[in-house]
């Protein structure tokens, strides 16, 4: 009985699916191993590509340190060495990132990633012109998950349009 009652999906899929084949303007003629696509306009509206708009790595001089140090491949903070509760990195308060949504995308690693779940770094996004809050989270040593080895974190936030 589930069978059947998939037809009218499977087959709307199939519907959509030569509809939208026909709308792409795209030709395969025989023989030709990959498709031809038609020109593109002349002309094209706004494209924002906001994943490549700007980075900063912590060991540049556009961030700045309250603890930790430079390491061969970035900035690193050891517990009972490193001053603690102090910011490791912030900065570099910019006030170019585009209105609208936007991700922050931060790149860390750890040691130690079992031996408990406490949390073991805030992230945040901050308006640089008011200071205002945009995005926070708390990562828990867990949530690494090899290692020494590389994770990335995501923040998604907003920048206000009358920044």
């Amino acid at each position: 009985m589930r069978t059947i009652a998939r037809i009218p999906t499977l087959l709307l899929s199939l519907l959509l699916l030569c509809t939208f084949t026909a709308t792409a303007q795209l030709v395969w003629p025989a023989g030709q191993l990959l498709p031809s696509f038609p020109a593109t306009n002349p002309t094209q509206d706004l494209i924002i590509l906001r994943e490549s708009s700007s980075f900063w790595e912590a060991e540049g001089s556009a961030l700045s340190h309250k603890t930790g140090r430079l390491e061969t491949d970035g900035w690193l903070c050891q517990t009972g060495i490193d001053a603690p509760n102090e910011h490791m990195i912030y900065g570099p308060y910019v006030n170019n990132i585009p209105a609208g949504p936007n991700v922050a995308e931060f790149r860390m690693k750890i040691d130690n990633n079992t031996a408990n779940d406490d949390p073991v770094v805030d992230i945040d996004v901050r308006n640089a012109t008011t200071g205002q809050i945009l995005a926070a989270k708390t990562l828990t040593r867990k949530q690494f998950p090899v290692a020494s080895d590389y994770t990335n974190f995501t923040l998604p936030f907003i920048i206000p349009a009358n920044d």
